[in-house]
């Protein structure tokens, strides 16, 4: 039967059950493979399938009540799999002792209720001597894993596929996402502004340049790349936040490093020999190291965006990134009115935060260099009036504040007129 067509293996199903039959059809990808399967089926039978994709499912239901969302495993459910996987000689029916739990619970918080995940790992960790140090390595080592390890690979292997069947355009937005630390829910509004400013997201058919983003956005979510975030916006109903599987990040971090498209500076990190340009930084609140270190690591000259988590340092910003498009310095700690003064020189910024930079009070005059500007978040600094340079910024599109400014020349007065006239939402 191995060597049968799609067709002549349903016509042998007709002709040994004689009767309606049941079929289940896992991990359907495209709304092509489902449309070929169904042709054969007529009108017989019941078909299950399952999908990764929210696209495929709506195709293949005629109704909405018949598609079930399934959510990820409950930690109960998770540990009592895990354990049955450790144990199966005990079929799971061992109480672990607090150590070894702990672990097990660290390595079910990466795997987020997958079962392929939870299963898998499971069954790599029954090989293994069983205790707290072995499934802390795990833990610690659970990106290594995924790429050397044989028996663990099946994770990898299968997730990739839902990557590889990405469109080029949601690529590049995908890869993105490992800017962003572990855990981290990621504000839809921030993401797909971030993404404009890369040029990810341009006018087309009609659509503004945010439209085309939050489509792309919802496309990942109905791709299940991403995980919807707990809130809704109250004004398009729309899920206002996201963030990624742990497992889906380690493969979405690995696949931007080989493709030399983002970098995180962090505790430990090492460049390899063949590491070309880096367009996308990111530094991590662990990474301790100098300015000589910083300038001889990495080639700065080919850097369109910059991440900093935790705390400032003046040499971040180095004179080699000419072309940075996006300075995003949410919440980034002992960042000064000065250390802002040559932001001027970067020329090609089209996104600049300094959300929750409480020490923040003014912006220079040279803000008036960034021509391309497009968005300007200052909201939870101290700022009360921006400069008369200000005026300057005829493409901005965004200025997110605390509240409404202090102004006392008319120019400025006039510009924010025009501008909440035609900008503010």
């Amino acid at each position: 039967m191995a060597s049968m067509g799609l067709h002549d293996l349903v016509k042998e199903l007709h002709r040994v059950l004689n009767k309606e039959f049941l079929i289940v059809l896992d991990d359907i990808s495209t709304t092509a493979e489902w449309d070929l399967v169904r042709g054969c089926l007529k009108n017989a039978g019941m078909v299950i399938v399952t999908t990764r994709e929210k696209t495929v499912a709506k195709h293949c239901s005629r109704e909405d009540t018949n598609m079930y969302r399934l959510e990820g495993l409950k930690d109960a459910a998770a540990l009592d799999l895990f354990k049955k996987k450790v144990f199966k000689d005990k079929r799971g029916k061992v109480d672990l002792v607090l150590d070894m739990e702990e672990q097990a619970r660290l390595i079910l918080k990466k795997c987020n209720g997958l079962p392929l995940a939870i299963s898998t790992i499971g069954g790599f960790l029954a090989t293994k001597p069983k205790t707290a140090i072995e499934w802390r390595k795990m833990h610690y080592r659970i990106s290594a894993e995924l790429e050397i390890n044989p028996e663990l690979r099946t994770i990898k292997t299968v997730l990739m596929r839902s990557y590889d069947g990405l469109p080029y355009h949601l690529k590049s937005c995908f890869l993105y996402m490992s800017i962003f630390p572990e855990d981290c829910i990621i504000k839809r509004k921030r993401l797909v502004r971030r993404w404009i400013a890369e040029g990810y997201c341009k006018e087309m058919q009609g659509m503004t340049a945010e439209e085309v983003g939050d489509n792309y956005f919802d496309e990942l979510l109905d791709r299940s790349m991403i995980l919807p975030g707990e809130g809704v916006n109250h004004h398009s109903g729309k899920i206002d936040s996201c963030q990624l599987h742990d497992i889906i990040r380690e493969i979405c971090i690995s696949k931007a490093k080989e493709e030399n498209f983002a970098f995180t500076l962090e505790e430990g990190c090492c460049l390899s020999s063949t590491q070309g340009p880096i367009r996308h930084l990111a530094i991590s609140s662990n990474w301790r190291r100098d300015k000589d270190v910083f300038d001889s690591m990495l080639d700065l000259s080919h850097v369109r965006s910059l991440t900093v988590y935790g705390e400032w340092r003046p040499y971040f910003i180095s004179e080699k990134m000419r072309f940075l498009r996006v300075l995003d310095l949410d919440d980034t700690l002992r960042l000064r009115n000065h250390h802002l003064d040559k932001i001027g020189q970067l020329r090609h910024l089209r996104y600049l935060s300094i959300r929750n930079c409480v020490y923040i009070w003014y912006l220079p005059n040279s803000i008036g260099n960034l021509s391309h500007l497009q968005t300007l978040d200052i909201k939870g600094t101290r700022i009360l009036e921006l400069p008369t340079p200000i005026t300057k910024l005829r493409k901005l599109q965004h200025l997110h504040t605390t509240g409404r400014f202090i102004s006392t020349e008319k120019e400025n007065d006039m510009f924010f007129e025009s501008y909440w006239m035609h900008n503010a939402h």
